[in-house]
């Protein structure tokens, strides 16, 4: 019963970034108002996994009841952590058109390492990509598609592309998909937000300049 109360939260999860890597940095936001993070345990890694279309229910089901619980759950979560930490510093040098650091491509090919499973094609948005489909072996393998979807951005992607959404109550990374790679925003409902906000400042500061 336990177990499957943890994995009936329903949590909703964002996922701007067009890679997962970037929606999983996103996971520990900064805002103007202080920062958050949305993942607290090993349940709500796994919740994300799902919601990132990176694991199915039936892996994360036996995820949970596998390693759910105790010292292996705290330590994979832990590390799952400390691997956030290193994409996150990746994805502010990309942000800021510097080269990814060392220790963050190390991080990533410490989990690709683990890979279990096999490739796949897949149809995606009108064309073909490879994934790999996972065999759940071991706790560790959980990263692994994260680790993946870094590889498969700095191999084939344009990392002039990674951004930082303009919205200064965001602070979302994202890769630029607009049409002429001119984005500010993570998404159309973030930019309307920040332009609504930006709209009440200017009004407010008019009326305060009329009344003196």
């Amino acid at each position: 019963m336990a177990e499957a109360r943890e994995m009936a939260r329903g949590r909703k999860f964002e996922f701007v970034g067009q890679y997962s890597w970037l929606d999983f940095v996103n996971t520990e936001f900064t805002k103007i108002d202080g920062s958050g993070d949305a993942l607290h345990d090993l349940a709500d890694l796994i919740e994300w996994l799902v919601q990132a279309h990176l694991i199915d229910r039936n892996q994360a089901r036996q995820a949970m009841k596998s390693w759910g619980r105790g010292e292996v759950a705290s330590r994979v979560f832990r590390d799952a952590v400390a691997v956030r930490k290193e994409l996150r510093v990746m994805a502010e040098r990309l942000a800021n058109r510097r080269p990814a650091p060392r220790r963050s491509i190390d991080a990533v090919n410490t989990t690709i390492r683990k890979r279990p499973g096999c490739v796949l094609l897949a149809r995606r948005s009108g064309h073909f990509e490879e994934r790999t489909r996972l065999d759940l072996r071991q706790p560790d393998h959980l990263l692994v598609p994260i680790a993946q979807s870094a590889s498969d951005l700095l191999c084939h992607g344009n990392l002039a592309l990674v951004k930082r959404c303009a919205n200064p109550a965001c602070g979302a990374f994202f890769h630029d998909t607009s049409k002429n790679h001119n984005g500010r925003w993570c998404s159309k409902e973030c930019g309307n937000r920040a332009r609504v906000a930006a709209h009440y400042r200017r009004t407010r500061t008019d009326a305060q300049r009329a009344g003196t």
